[in-house]
């Protein structure tokens, strides 16, 4: 069985977007965490969201509470939403193309063909 990867120009364009959240969550956290450190006990908050489900469902097999196994948590739910966003995008592009195929050959055929 061998894995091929496919080209997706909309998977690519909205893995990018879900990325671009994450950077600017994780650096609004680093500047709260750094130039605001009073009331900054829920800063994470904003990571576990962007990483939901998998950031819970791992703290709880690893058992993190914080620290380095949090971070990690946080970054395989990263990357497992990032592969999910871009998947999705895939089959989005897919399905249009496949759409607009057949729109084409029916206007081709004067409409004939179902």
């Amino acid at each position: 069985m061998e894995l091929r990867w496919r080209r997706s120009r909309l998977g690519a364009v909205l893995a990018l977007a879900y990325s671009f959240l994450m950077l600017v969550a994780v650096a609004y956290v680093g500047y709260r965490f750094r130039y605001a450190p009073r009331n900054s006990e829920l800063l994470g908050v904003y990571l576990i969201v962007l990483t939901l489900p998998w950031s819970l469902l791992l703290g709880q097999v690893v058992g993190s509470n914080g620290g380095w196994a949090a971070w990690v948590c946080i970054g395989v739910g990263f990357l497992i939403n990032a592969g999910l966003v871009f998947w999705i995008g895939t089959g989005i592009e897919r399905l249009i193309a496949r759409t607009t195929r057949r729109r084409d050959r029916q206007r081709d055929t004067g409409g004939t063909q179902s």
